[in-house]
């Protein structure tokens, strides 16, 4: 396996978490360049599925890592729930990525739009959190940012709402607003995704402490 020549010996599985959650950033952020019609749909689109492939295969590699190291700092099974969930989130945003672009969505509405944001900043919120694990025998800021993503969560899941009643009443046409409508429900998921490897991490903040 590519990753064991980077840990040969005991493999640092704190780093491995934080790279699957740079790469979640990473499509957080590339997935707000759909909202600047500036941007090319199709280059995005291509870039969110490069970073995808990208995990699938860390993931892959990771797993194996696992399967293959007798102490782990945490868990095991909770290792291999926070690899698998955390990839999971950079495979919603692919989902929503392909909905833009196959659906050939030109601009979103504003509510759409702020529900993108308010998901990368959750995403955001979620990289912190992983980097900081190393530290979960003094859990006190990850318990701020655990507090932070719930309230985040709770935000998108209004904006969601928010967002299909803005879209019903918008006058749309009709394959155009389900197209959106589509991408939307996969969007709102993502943040959904990210509360619950939050509660994975509170249990094992509370096992640790």
């Amino acid at each position: 396996m590519v990753m064991k020549r980077f840990f040969p010996k005991q493999p640092d599985f704190f780093k491995i978490l934080s790279k699957m959650a740079d790469l979640s950033w990473q499509t957080a952020q590339e997935f707000e360049r759909f909202l600047d019609p500036a941007n090319s749909p199709e280059q995005v689109a291509q870039k969110i599925t490069d970073i995808e492939h990208e995990a699938d295969a860390y993931v892959k590699d990771s797993i194996g890592i696992l399967a293959d190291t007798f102490i782990t700092p945490i868990e095991r099974e909770h290792l291999h729930a926070l690899f698998v969930a955390t990839d999971s989130v950079i495979d919603l945003y692919h989902a929503a990525s392909q909905r833009f672009f196959s659906y050939r969505l030109k601009k979103l509405s504003s509510e759409t739009a702020e529900l993108v944001q308010l998901t990368a900043k959750c995403t955001h919120e979620f990289q912190k959190l992983i980097h900081r694990l190393d530290e979960i025998k003094s859990p006190e800021q990850i318990q701020i940012i655990i507090t932070d993503i719930h309230k985040l969560e709770k935000l998108a899941d209004k904006k969601m709402r928010s967002s299909l009643a803005a879209l019903y009443d918008s006058g749309a046409d009709v394959g155009q607003m389900f197209k959106e409508r589509d991408m939307i429900i996969v969007l709102e998921k993502i943040s959904d995704q990210i509360e619950d490897v939050t509660r994975l991490i509170e249990t094992i903040v509370l096992d640790k402490t």
